[in-house]
């Protein structure tokens, strides 16, 4: 008789481009047993943000985000990426607005709570910038941006991203494009 190894979380892959589609999956629970999966993350300015969503164990002793909605959380509904898009700051007294802004990999942290203990946890990372994508700083006659070239050779489609009227540039997205699409990305902003 095979011996249950006790709670996990699995999240599948460890290390992807942000935005691609990422599985979170606990298992070993107790069928119909309710918990609590997190996922968690420290910005670039120290302001931490976390989601919650609160599971019902299904007959196989397992909770998959991609397959089951929460019966209470941040998000509701079936979604996979649902404990991704509704994490918020923690605390009210920092400011929140720098999740994203940089080029630096995500390293997050999901978790999964039983009877309000954590039991288990899984560090992974989300990435902003692919590998093999190149950073090519642009500043020429009054123009302002960064080029993002992926691998390869030969003539590839381009897409020129454009900030809104706030100016600067957010270089995350269009580094998001060129990695997940193979496709040549400009993020521009105005020049002075």
């Amino acid at each position: 008789m095979a011996q249950n190894a006790g709670p996990s979380i699995d999240v599948n892959p460890l290390e992807s481009l942000s935005g691609e589609p990422v599985s979170v999956r606990a298992t070993g629970l107790r069928p119909g047993s309710k918990v609590t999966l997190s996922i968690s993350r420290t910005d670039d300015a120290g302001v931490t943000w976390e989601s919650h969503a609160q599971f019902i164990a299904g007959d196989d002793g397992t909770v998959d985000t991609a397959a089951q909605a929460p019966v209470a959380g941040d998000y509701s509904g079936v979604d996979q990426a649902g404990l991704f898009w509704s994490m918020k700051p923690t605390s009210d007294d920092k400011p929140a607005g720098a999740f994203g802004k940089s080029l630096a990999p995500d390293n997050l942290r999901a978790s999964l709570e039983s009877d309000g203990k954590r039991v288990a946890s899984q560090d992974f990372v989300r990435l902003r910038l692919a590998h093999g994508v190149e950073r090519v700083e642009i500043r020429d006659q009054g123009v302002i941006g960064t080029l993002f070239l992926p691998e390869g050779d030969g003539a590839l489609p381009s897409i020129v991203v454009l900030s809104g009227s706030e100016g600067g540039t957010f270089e995350p997205a269009a580094a998001q494009y060129a990695g997940a699409q193979g496709n040549t990305r400009r993020q521009r902003c105005r020049g002075a």
